[in-house]
């Protein structure tokens, strides 16, 4: 049989890419027929792409080639469109804001996720690692193996990566979908959902959650060095500061992977030595950067978060006001002015006011807190926990609301209480209990 449309359009344009690769490499040994010439030639196609070899710099280029086609993606983009206006105000100026990261979970049905992986596994060229899955209207994509989370196959085209379980959990979503930040700077929320519903039109999808996503803003004029540790207000007590050579170049506030979890660094540092996006200058200099130092404000914020604000489905993050978001942010983290009187107590300094107001006037969301006094946790525990506390102090034939008032009169007590707080339960055994076949625990003994 000869070969497909779809092979036949990957190839020439394979070719074409790996042409425009040989007549690089032909150009410079024309100009200058070093061997030092043509093999710094080399090592920086060999980096644009991230590829090991030439071929597979080639390969790469027509991965982005088809990626760009595929998403309708010319020009670099020249603004955010998922954030906020650009605004100045004195030193201080916003030169970007807006989403840089969102992954999503999504799980399909049984069926659904089996004729994936097959389909997948069955267009998969092992020697390039290309998947052509033209089915459910998916372009090509790299496929890897990766170890992460219960995730194994990656599919990756440089602006959707993608993360797929082999095996099929009704607890756990089978699939975890990452944007890139250049389509959330390109397009809006909407239209990078229309391009991840693309991908899965034709499954069955049981439900769509939003597991992280990354809210920024750069300020430009604002010194690292006016960011000073004795003067933060954070709800969490995690802290870290990085430098090089003696120069400050980030601070980290909370534990990554909490519900929220802030970075505060060099941003241009960060584009020159790590993720070498230069399309980011190019929407600076439009909201009027003239070459000084960019500092980056990032909340990464977890599914947690989200769960409190009551924001847990992408449709409930399509009716969110981002901005009363990033003011629940800056609230959650602030700095005051230097003095003598109690940190709460002192004014918030100027810079982290024009932060806190860089998305706009909002409102700090109440968030849904889910632990709080003592009866809150008692009311909101597994309740085996408290059928275990009736079993094992003999009185198996009370009520749940019986236990709980009684429970409630331990907590009173001194030693009771420390425990609670120490969290000394224990696992005590796997038995029956009257009627029941729920594991139970046992408070151990003070």
């Amino acid at each position: 049989m000869g070969k497909s449309k779809n092979e036949k359009t990957r190839l020439r344009v394979g070719a074409l890419e790996a042409g425009v690769v040989i007549s690089k490499l032909v150009s410079s040994s024309i100009a200058n027929p070093t061997r030092c010439n043509q093999s710094n030639l080399k090592a920086e196609i060999k980096n644009d792409f991230e590829a090991d070899s030439l071929e597979d710099a080639s390969n790469a280029a027509l991965l982005r080639y088809e990626a760009d086609e595929y998403y309708g993606i010319g020009d670099a983009p020249d603004h955010s469109n998922t954030g906020a206006q650009s605004r100045k105000r004195g030193k201080y100026s916003v030169v970007s804001s807006g989403i840089d990261s969102l992954y999503l979970t999504i799980q399909l049905s049984e069926r659904s996720h089996g004729d994936l992986l097959a389909g997948i596994r069955e267009n998969t060229d092992s020697r390039l690692g290309i998947v052509s899955y033209w089915e459910h209207k998916w372009h090509e994509m790299k496929v890897s193996v990766k170890e992460s989370g219960g995730y194994r196959l990656g599919l990756d085209d440089g602006y959707i990566r993608v993360l797929l379980a082999e095996t099929w959990n009704e607890n756990m979503p089978c699939i975890k979908i990452g944007i890139s930040s250049e389509l959330l700077h390109r397009f809006n929320l909407s239209e990078c959902w229309d391009m991840v519903k693309r991908m899965f039109q034709d499954l069955k999808v049981i439900s769509i959650k939003v597991n992280r996503a990354d809210l920024y803003v750069d300020v430009a004029g604002l010194s690292l060095e006016k960011i000073k540790r004795e003067n933060r207000v954070c709800y969490s007590g995690k802290y870290a500061m990085y430098e090089e050579k003696g120069k400050i170049t980030g601070h980290s506030f909370g534990t990554r992977g909490n519900d929220i979890y802030c970075r505060i660094y060099d941003k241009l540092k960060e584009i020159t030595d790590v993720s070498h996006k230069g399309w980011m200058c190019d929407i600076w200099s439009k909201s009027g950067w003239s070459g000084e130092e960019v500092t980056r404000v990032e909340f990464e914020l977890r599914r947690g978060f989200f769960r409190d604000i009551e924001c847990s489905t992408i449709d409930d993050l399509f009716l969110l006001n981002l901005t009363d978001v990033w003011v629940t942010c800056s609230k959650w983290l602030s700095f005051r002015i230097d003095g003598d009187i109690r940190l709460k107590d002192r004014e918030v300094a100027e810079y982290w006011k024009f932060v806190a107001d860089s998305w706009g006037e909002g409102v700090k969301l109440k968030r849904k807190r889910r632990s709080g006094d003592i009866r809150e946790r008692i009311k909101n525990a597994d309740r085996r926990l408290l059928a275990a506390v009736a079993d094992s102090s003999g009185y198996r034939q009370e009520t749940i609301s019986e236990t709980f008032d009684r429970v409630i009169g331990y907590m009173r007590m001194p030693s009771i209480r420390r425990a609670f707080y120490s969290r000394q339960w224990k696992r005590w055994s796997e038995r029956e209990v009257i009627d029941s076949s729920e594991k139970h625990y046992q408070l151990v003994p003070f």
